[in-house]
């Protein structure tokens, strides 16, 4: 199917939402996008399980939420120009295992590509913002804990070139290393946070299968929802650490019988941030006597939390 440029005297710039989506009894194998069309919609082609071929070309500036999502026997894409790869563009795109992405990206939601049958995405020089929040709040009461399922099993790798950000063996950070921005979800076994990181951002580990967690004495900040819903049986934290976000440790169910020694020099802790599921907490959590700006009520998910202060 050759998508026209223009109808009559009329130039076609975007592929409205839902163009195709889930279109009935549609057997388009191939599509092949002309220049002037600058926009795939949402959802355009959703659904188009026979699709296995897309040519784009080089005028296409935006692919959209859910583009491309459920076309199944997509195995391979090249997207020639894009600027913006939205949340979900190759969801449940099962069979697609090579993309290839366009050094005029700028802006791209790490979700795009869940579900995908990619192992790893090389973020190219000019990519500024890449979107990793998997879930906030207002998603949490919206749809629920299963939420962490989003999150892609991606290893990226940044060009060298890239301005804002870099890569280690997969895990994305900020050039400088100060920040840990994202970890592969299927890493498992213990990881230990370089000593370079400062923070841990917001969401960076949703979802790991990761056992144990080693947070060296430079890292100052936890960011909210940071390790939500992993497979933590232990978090050894070092004296350094000052903040812990909302949701951060919350439902790490493997915590449940664990202990958690909390550093002295950690000022505050957000809203139910070692909540486990079942309204539990972490089994017991100890901070020093001498630390009374924690708080000892939301935070631990449980007004029945095992915590127990020690003396100098």
């Amino acid at each position: 199917m050759i998508i026209p440029y223009k109808i009559g005297n009329e130039k076609i710039t975007a592929l409205g939402s839902e163009a195709f989506d889930f279109l009935e009894g549609c057997k388009v194998k191939k599509v092949i996008i002309p220049n002037g069309i600058q926009t795939v919609g949402e959802r355009a082609f959703a659904g188009c399980t026979n699709l296995t071929e897309v040519v784009m070309s080089t005028g296409l500036q935006t692919i959209k939420k859910e583009a491309f999502s459920e076309c199944t026997n997509l195995t391979e894409v090249v997207i020639p120009s894009v600027t913006t790869i939205e949340y979900g563009a190759f969801y449940n795109c099962k069979n697609l295992t090579k993309i290839t992405l366009p050094e005029s990206l700028k802006t791209v939601n790490i979700v795009a590509f869940k579900n995908t049958g990619l192992n790893e995405l090389y973020i190219p020089e000019n990519v500024s913002y890449i979107e990793t929040e998997i879930v906030n709040k207002e998603i949490l009461e919206n749809s629920g804990w299963e939420i962490a399922e989003i999150k892609p099993s991606l290893n990226l790798n940044v060009s060298k070139n890239n301005r804002v950000y870099s890569s280690e063996d997969g895990i994305l950070f900020n050039k400088d290393k100060t920040e840990l921005i994202f970890f592969p979800r299927a890493r498992k076994g213990s990881y230990s946070i370089p000593n370079s990181v400062t923070t841990i951002k917001k969401c960076a580990f949703v979802a790991s299968e990761l056992t144990e967690i080693n947070i060296p004495k430079n890292v100052r900040r936890i960011e909210d929802f940071a390790f939500f819903v992993t497979a933590l049986t232990n978090i050894n934290i070092e004296e350094g650490l000052e903040s812990i976000g909302a949701y951060a440790f919350s439902v790490c169910n493997g915590l449940i019988d664990g202990t958690l020694y909390l550093p002295n020099s950690v000022k505050s802790i957000g809203e139910d941030a070692f909540l486990m599921w079942g309204g539990y907490s972490i089994g017991t959590i100890y901070f020093n006597s001498g630390n009374n700006i924690i708080p000892e009520g939301s935070p631990w998910g449980s007004k029945d939390a095992n915590i127990e202060k020690l003396t100098n």
